[in-house]
């Protein structure tokens, strides 16, 4: 399977170009997690060319907050989703919208956290790009760019459930090809404090930094905690090089980030000297992705919405994960890293 590596920036032209050539029997189909109404080149294209066998799915995130949370919803936000609604000639969905609606519901718990960019049976997903033009723009991000008619299936799933696949399990896992496995995460919360939560992503992850390995670089929105860190650590004594490029909390302009970025210098990797910390002023760093090298050469890459983090397994978060042994991908992944994280 051809599997290109798509730069943030490149997706509006992309999937609007598609659905203005798209043929008469191939249905567009977009979710996120988040959106943004105006000025958005996404959703004016899915406005203008829309049928009525489109789809968009929307995470109630998004629905009511648009591309940031906010206590009240903005009335501007409101009159763009009102409109776009109106033109849209599809279904709307919002995805998993929680019983009751509260600032900790409606910004945290039970969201979908997949993105996808559909028309026909050619994909762009298994990244972290939001339906937003700051995501296109001014984050550092990718999408994958294939073929399957097995993940759209998969897609049509999550809209007929409304973004809920929680009853089903887990998760699910199966094979785009001999070398790539989509890996998918239900968000099923065990019970209301969300302890036990299982991530199949996390599993796969964790049981292959289990391996001997001679290097391991990473990259997320946020630094990650518990288990994987444990794992880590584990392989920085045992003098492996291991990298993570993320973003300082203080980035995120949020209360408390200065107090909390001070507990993370007592982070295993850091007090190891490892450079995690991501020190690029100019963009966040939205990536989410994995490579590790076995003493032998080979490589395993993991790409999609998981931040590899254990908040969003606690909180019930649904996630699409593709763990690849494709050399070809690898190494467009690669290529990336070293152009937009290495300093």
């Amino acid at each position: 399977m051809n599997i290109a590596l798509v730069p943030a920036n490149q997706v509006p032209k992309i999937f609007s170009n598609r659905i203005k050539s798209r043929q008469v029997d191939e249905a567009a189909f977009v979710t996120s997690m988040s959106a943004q109404f105006y000025d958005n080149p996404i959703t004016q294209s899915l406005a203008e060319f829309s049928s009525s066998n489109d789809t968009f799915v929307l995470d109630y995130f998004g629905h009511w907050h648009g591309a940031i949370p906010a206590r009240f919803m903005s009335k501007a936000h409101q009159r763009a989703r009102d409109l776009f609604q109106s033109t849209f000639q599809g279904a709307y969905i919002v995805a998993g919208p929680p019983p009751r609606i509260n600032l900790t519901n409606s910004t945290i718990l039970n969201r979908s956290h997949v993105k996808a960019y559909v028309v026909g049976s050619r994909i762009l997903s298994l990244g972290g790009v939001n339906c937003v033009p700051a995501s296109y723009y001014d984050f550092i991000d990718v999408m994958l760019d294939f073929e399957s008619d097995r993940f759209a299936s998969y897609l049509h799933k999550l809209s007929e459930r409304e973004g809920n696949l929680r009853q089903e399990g887990v998760g699910e896992e199966f094979w785009l090809d001999d070398h790539n496995k989509v890996i998918v995460d239900y968000g099923r919360r065990n019970n209301f404090y969300g302890r036990g939560n299982e991530s199949l992503i996390m599993n796969s992850l964790l049981n292959d930094l289990e391996k001997d390995l001679s290097a391991a670089v990473f990259s997320s929105t946020y630094i990650p905690y518990g288990k994987l860190d444990d794992a880590l650590y584990k392989h920085v004594q045992k003098g492996h090089k291991v990298t993570f490029y993320t973003n300082k909390p203080s980035k995120f302009n949020a209360p408390y980030c200065s107090r909390y970025e001070n507990v993370l210098q007592k982070a295993y990797a850091l007090k190891a000297k490892t450079p995690w910390l991501d020190t690029r002023p100019d963009k966040l760093n939205h990536l989410k992705a994995a490579i590790l090298t076995h003493p032998d050469g080979n490589k395993i890459a993991y790409i999609g919405s998981h931040n590899f983090h254990e908040l969003p397994v606690w909180a019930g978060t649904a996630e699409v994960c593709l763990r690849s042994i494709d050399s070809n991908l690898i190494g467009q992944l690669e290529q990336f890293i070293q152009n937009n994280l290495v300093r």
